[in-house]
């Protein structure tokens, strides 16, 4: 019976000095996991280091790897879509090349793909990052489950292995300004979890930025739910009745008593900042739908290629 072939989808971005380390544990699953074929596709998305040429050198003496090399970064994101798109497996997994997600898990996930199931998560039980980054990500995946997708991990899931046949899926309904993860659970195939430590960051600075945190925690709920839209809609509504039943107030103080109120001048600001204020947002919240709309009917790639040594 032939062997069924695994793709290995690792992302690469200001990770040259945990490559020269996490590059040797990559090419040790071939041991790990004798059973299956591996197929490595190294996607390097415009990192400003010399990783691209590090890879290369190593190439030279594991000539089976892939390399997608993109003209700039695109970010992580669509550096998965790229590695995707390239692989040939029956089964594909995606993994960061930092080494705070062992490459470990890999084997267990494949054993997971073996016994039929179409997806398997790698979800975190802990992680050992800073302090802003917990707080933020605990924030962000109870968001997540209250407002968009109830039955998300609770503390999410960066690394994961799907069958081609979610994988195919995946990519013909890829979309601008997408989270993968999101995409994949949202597909609705039969899965599994696993649970892991997420290791410390050992060399290297975290990409992960502030702003990069906020752009995703807008595209999950600006892409995953209509709750913020609805959200606007009730409150627009609230304020609409609060203003009609001040005014009957009004009205009815003027009818009995005969006089009129003045209001004075800082309560008068204080209502109008304060419904500006909320006019404001809903217009800003309508223009993330629009702005994403926008970005998807534009004829513009995902991503751009310089290189591809297969």
């Amino acid at each position: 019976m032939a062997k069924k072939t695994l793709s290995i989808v690792i992302t690469v971005f200001k990770t040259e000095e945990s490559l020269k380390e996490s590059f040797f544990e990559f090419m040790d699953l071939r041991d790990r996991i004798p059973h299956m074929n591996l197929e490595f596709i190294f996607v390097v998305d415009g990192s400003p280091d010399n990783s691209l040429g590090l890879l290369k050198a190593y190439k030279q003496d594991y000539p089976f790897i892939k390399i997608i090399s993109f003209t700039r970064n695109y970010g992580a994101m669509n550096a998965i879509l790229a590695g995707l798109a390239k692989a040939t497996g029956d089964c594909v997994t995606v993994l960061p090349s930092d080494m705070q997600d062992p490459p470990e898990l890999i084997t267990l996930m494949a054993q997971n793909w073996d016994e039929g199931y179409k997806a398997v998560y790698a979800v975190r039980r802990s992680r050992e990052d800073p302090l802003s980054s917990k707080i933020f990500s605990r924030i962000y995946y109870y968001l997540l489950r209250l407002i968009a997708i109830p039955d998300y991990p609770e503390t999410g899931f960066d690394v994961f292995l799907i069958d081609r046949q979610v994988m195919t899926e995946l990519l013909r309904t890829q979309e601008k300004n997408c989270h993968i993860q999101n995409a994949v659970f949202l597909l609705g195939f039969n899965h599994t979890k696993i649970y892991y430590d997420r290791q410390k960051r050992n060399v290297g600075k975290s990409s992960w930025t502030f702003s990069k945190k906020v752009k995703h925690f807008i595209d999950s709920f600006v892409s995953y739910s209509y709750v913020p839209i609805r959200f606007m809609t009730a409150v627009g509504f609230l304020v609409s009745m609060l203003s009609m039943i001040y005014g009957l107030v009004v009205l009815a103080n003027v009818l009995i008593s005969g006089t009129i109120e003045q209001p004075g001048w800082a309560s008068l600001m204080v209502v109008i900042s304060f419904l500006l204020g909320i006019i404001m947002v809903m217009i800003g919240v309508l223009g993330e739908y629009v702005w994403r709309v926008l970005d998807e009917v534009r004829p513009r790639s995902l991503y751009v290629v310089d290189e591809y040594l297969d």
